[in-house]
């Protein structure tokens, strides 16, 4: 009977053994297979332009970096190696040159083998901006931003992939005021936005992010806007020579003639609401209203009859009832001096 027990419990570990020693037969043969080291390759910058120094570093808690022979091929080519390589530098080509980056590992104290690989496909963004506010004709330069101004801003993405330049509508734009995301004016073809200021007007940072669909190549670009204050400047109007735009009226003007004209440029503030009836102007000579009207109509002042010397304030308020912020006021002198026959021919 003793025997008997013996022999059932011999059977048993036999047993155990044949299920037990196979699986760890298994498991010691193929745990690299299994089990393959995480590594990763980062780069900085994260998304790197045309022609930008680049440096490539790699990262992992499965074995000792510093211990591994590791070797960087760019196209297949290996431009380095050595013992401990786990940074490498170098630097992306024009726009469209897309660099196929591989870092090749052997782990220490084994035959094991680990390779790594990451495209990058150099991309360039540009994002100009423009607002709709006023500026005269032949003026250099664009309208500035200015307090409740609304602005137009246009992603200008120029990203390749192996097969050419991406056009800007097959890309999806991610837009962000002061780092909150516009949903609304985000998604794929959306490459341009309209920022309506409201009555604060704070300056803010605008960004977008351009992906393209797979999301294998991203870039990202960001503006700063600071809005500052419309400018109401009076000019004479000749009679044959027209807007005399060279030379603003500031603190006084000098009459020499029988008459005056004048006119007001309200630069910068939104064209939406001249001609429409929302930008009124009011002129005062004196402290008493002569003329209220469209800001486009120009004031004509004449010379009082017998009068040859004098001063007369002039004063121009300039309402905007949809956006207050671009109510404006000037005010200068005119001084009244004998009349002179000098002519520009």
């Amino acid at each position: 009977m003793l025997f008997n027990t013996t022999r059932s419990v011999l059977y048993l570990l036999s047993f155990i053994a044949l299920i037990v020693v196979p699986f760890n037969f298994l498991s010691a043969q193929n745990l690299s297979n299994i089990f393959e080291p995480s590594v990763e390759i980062s780069l900085t910058p994260t998304n790197p332009g045309p022609n930008t120094p680049v440096t490539a570093t790699l990262t992992t808690n499965s074995f000792d970096l510093n211990a591994a022979f590791i070797g960087w091929a760019i196209n297949g080519k290996v431009v380095s190696q050595g013992v401990g390589e786990k940074i490498f530098s170098f630097q992306t080509g024009a726009g469209g040159q897309i660099i196929r980056l591989e870092a090749i590992l052997q782990i220490p104290n084994s035959t094991d083998v680990v390779r790594r690989q990451i495209t990058i496909a150099p991309a360039e963004l540009d994002i100009i901006w423009e607002s709709r506010g006023y500026t005269p004709p032949f003026y250099e330069g664009k309208a500035r931003a200015v307090l409740q101004s609304t602005l137009v801003f246009t992603a200008i993405p120029q990203i390749y992939t192996q097969n050419g330049k991406v056009p800007a509508s097959d890309l999806v734009y991610t837009w962000s005021k002061n780092k909150s995301v516009l949903q609304g004016s985000s998604g794929y073809g959306r490459n341009f936005i309209v920022i309506e200021q409201d009555f604060l007007s704070r300056p803010f940072t605008l960004t977008v992010v351009v992906t393209t669909r797979d999301g294998q190549i991203t870039v990202e670009k960001s503006v700063s806007i600071n809005p500052g204050k419309p400018e109401l400047v009076l000019y004479e109007e000749d009679p044959l020579l027209g807007f005399r735009l060279e030379k603003g009226i500031t603190n006084s003007f000098d009459l020499q003639k029988e008459e005056l004209w004048l006119r007001a440029v309200p630069y910068f503030s939104d064209i939406s609401d001249r001609g429409n009836g929302l930008t009124d102007a009011m002129w005062r000579m004196n402290g008493h209203t002569v003329k209220e009207g469209p800001l486009e109509e120009k004031l004509v002042l004449r010379r009082p009859s017998g009068v040859e010397e004098g001063r007369v304030n002039i004063s121009l308020s300039v309402e905007n009832e949809n956006k207050l912020l671009q109510s404006l006021q000037e005010s200068f002198s005119i001084l009244i001096k004998p009349i002179t026959n000098n002519s520009v021919f």
